[in-house]
């Protein structure tokens, strides 16, 4: 009876913890949270802004600009350790989630959100689910590149 309480103690120890680490790396540091942004030598391909995000794509990575070099530097340091460095969800932080990270490659699903809708979940997190709000952690012009790279995965 001791060695399965002892048994039950670890386990919910480590769900604690590995709960823990995920909220903890996916939140990031306010205070240097940095820009996400890639060096100016990137050599990352141009991207074409998704409609609704109003603004003009590059590759460049400058802050305050919408490009695809961004959001995968951006999707990179914030969102790979729940939905994978392949955005199918399957992220290591994501394991203990319930429900599980989306899957970005779900075309059925995907095709029914606007850019609006998903910049929504990125600001404000989705109730109910493992997403937090990145409203004061991740800027504007950095979401709109997340919704880039999100589109990215689904073609």
């Amino acid at each position: 009876m001791n060695q399965m309480r002892a048994r039950t103690l670890a386990y919910l120890t480590f769900v604690v913890a590995l709960v823990g680490f995920s909220a903890w790396s996916c939140g990031g540091n306010k205070e240097n949270s940095g820009t996400g942004n890639p060096s100016p030598t990137s050599s990352a391909p141009p991207a074409e802004a998704p409609a609704g995000t109003g603004a003009q794509a590059s590759s460049a990575g400058k802050p305050g600009e919408v490009s695809l070099a961004v959001g995968d530097a951006v999707f990179h340091q914030r969102c790979e350790l729940c939905h994978g460095p392949n955005g199918m969800g399957d992220g290591p932080g994501g394991a203990a989630l319930n429900p599980k990270p989306r899957n970005f490659h779900d075309k059925d699903y995907m095709s029914k959100l606007s850019d609006d809708q998903i910049f929504n979940t990125i600001m404000n997190g989705k109730a109910g689910t493992g997403m937090p709000p990145w409203k004061g952690i991740v800027s504007e012009s950095e979401a709109k590149s997340l919704i880039l790279k999100v589109r990215s995965f689904g073609k």
